[in-house]
């Protein structure tokens, strides 16, 4: 407004330069006095929302503690946590609410503490005398000594909200989506600040020059997210309780036997269940890694034994969450059979190995015991090898079964000891025919490779080893009379075969003097004259 050297600025010019400076200021307190004025309302509509949110977490800490009345197993952890966290929530919010009265203590002084003594007074509804004041928040938060040493109100409040952030995420398992929203709602990063024209720390950019209602406001923020944040815990713990649950709409009553299969004194042993399903969301089902059509299993019973089947049942919630829940059993694979027994013919040979087939329908092989007194069993396979120990006339067999992790009787039976009878001597051909008297005449050239054995014949139902150490041939000598060799061994030696071929068509040779040893040993084993062809 001042004018040039050679137009001096007149006195009402000078006077309307005044006035416009004086309405300027005056247009700047009306936008300051509103600004100021929206704070109010923030700060009031914040502690309406605190008020709101304090009634809801009551409402959820008491419906925790009903559930854990209901059932203590289950809500128990969850409660004890809902405690840490409501405790860890209202030291937050009590450092909070001592650091806004301490902003407002500065910035009203003597007003506030006449306030105070009025009755039924409140922080949260407390209107500042002085809302504009610049060094109230600043003062309380010690900015001098922050700027010197790093330390001060200030630095204590910024560490325990970084804190409680931690605190806040560790108790959401730091699940990644929620460690975002936490770390924006409790930052207390750098922040740009208007005075400096530049990044600040946090407690400088927060109470530098900041208005008290301005400092209060974002305190009760702070104390509207701490509170907002322990709904929050809260209803997550409220969900966790409920996370192996599953919603049906259909509730099944059924009996799962330990074996549809009952031995006579035995036990049927089953559990009586309900089934919860829900027929709108199946499952998904799998058995030895392989995902299956239906919740049935069929599977064919290919080798006999025992067979170990494990699996899982895939269940998603309504988040999308999966959760396995697995499985294991086995069953046993027997051979079709059925008991078919001669009872005269109930025997067993002392000095022998006695195979023996012993089964119990439903029940694997491996689950049974076999015993009897003078004798012992070894299993063999399938079978049980029983070798006769005693001088008793008979044993008695007796069967026990694990079953159900007890011992059970399966049954017993008596059989007869006899002894192991004499082999039968045979000519082994060399093409591994078996040549007796019996089958008539025998041919010159067939004793080449032939060799004198000892076995059972068809009438005993008997398999076992001999071996036969020497025998003698007696032939006739022309005379009346008859000539002996001897083998060392089951062969027939090159004079003995010499001498048979010189023999005449129709002259008998004789085996004498047989020696075997095995099952049981001999030394004068019969067989009868054969003639040559």
């Amino acid at each position: 407004m001042s004018g040039a050297k050679n137009c001096p600025e007149t006195p009402r010019q000078k006077m309307i330069g005044m006035m416009y400076l004086v309405l300027t200021a005056m247009l700047a307190l009306n936008v300051a006095a509103e600004i100021l004025n929206g704070y109010k309302m923030v700060n009031s509509s914040l502690v309406d929302s605190i008020n709101t949110t304090e009634t809801r977490v009551r409402g959820l800490i008491g419906t925790m503690e009903y559930m854990n009345e209901q059932n203590p197993t289950k809500t128990g952890p969850w409660l004890e946590k809902t405690y840490v966290v409501r405790d860890k929530c209202d030291e937050m919010y009590k450092m909070l609410a001592s650091f806004k009265e301490g902003i407002i203590t500065a910035a009203d002084g003597a007003n506030y503490e006449e306030a105070k003594k009025q009755s039924g007074f409140d922080i949260n509804t407390y209107v500042l005398a002085k809302p504009d004041n610049l060094d109230g928040a600043s003062n309380y938060a010690e900015l001098n000594t922050y700027e010197t040493t790093g330390t001060g109100r200030g630095a204590d409040l910024q560490k325990a909200i970084q804190d409680f952030r931690k605190f806040v995420e560790n108790m959401f398992d730091n699940d990644t989506a929620k460690t975002r929203i936490y770390e924006i709602m409790f930052k207390t990063d750098k922040i740009w600040s208007d005075h400096a024209k530049d990044s600040v720390d946090w407690v400088v950019g927060t109470f530098e020059s900041m208005p008290a209602i301005a400092a209060v406001t974002m305190i009760s923020k702070y104390q509207s997210d701490v509170r907002l944040t322990e709904e929050a815990l809260i209803q997550y713990f409220r969900t966790k309780t409920d996370a192996g649950d599953m919603r049906v709409n259909k509730i099944l009553a059924r009996l799962i036997p330990d074996s549809k299969v009952v031995m006579q004194g035995g036990k049927y042993h089953a559990e009586i269940a309900l089934m919860a399903v829900d027929t709108t969301k199946v499952p998904e089902y799998y058995v030895n890694g392989q995902k299956l059509d239906t919740c049935f299993i069929d599977r064919a019973a290919g080798a006999i034994g025992d067979v170990k089947i494990s699996g899982e049942i895939v269940v998603t919630n309504a988040e999308g969450e999966r959760t396995s829940y697995p499985f294991e059993d086995e069953y046993s694979v027997a051979p079709p059979n059925a008991t078919i027994a001669n009872e005269e013919m109930n025997v067993v040979y002392r000095g022998y190995n006695n195979i023996m087939q012993i089964a119990v329908p439903g029940i694997s092989s491996t689950k049974l015991n076999v015993s009897a007194p003078g004798a012992t069993f070894t299993r063999n396979g399938d079978n049980w090898i029983c070798k006769v120990t005693g001088t008793s006339a008979e044993i008695t067999v007796s069967v026990t079964a694990n079953n159900g992790g007890k011992s059970q009787s399966m049954g017993s039976k008596v059989f007869r000891v006899r002894t192991l009878p004499n082999p039968q001597a045979f000519i082994k051909l060399a093409n591994g025919d078996l040549w007796s008297a019996d089958k008539g005449g025998i041919k010159k050239n067939q004793f080449e490779g032939a060799s004198v054995v000892a076995e059972y014949g068809e009438s005993e139902n008997l398999k076992a080893n001999f071996t036969v150490k020497s025998f003698k041939m007696s032939i006739s000598d022309g005379r009346g009379g008859y000539v002996q060799v001897a083998s060392d061994g089951n062969k027939f030696s090159a004079q003995q075969i010499n001498m048979i071929k010189k023999l005449k068509s129709g002259t008998p040779v004789a085996l004498s003097s047989i020696e075997y040893t095995g099952a049981k040993s001999g030394k004068n084993l019969p067989f009868a004259p054969i003639p040559l062809k």
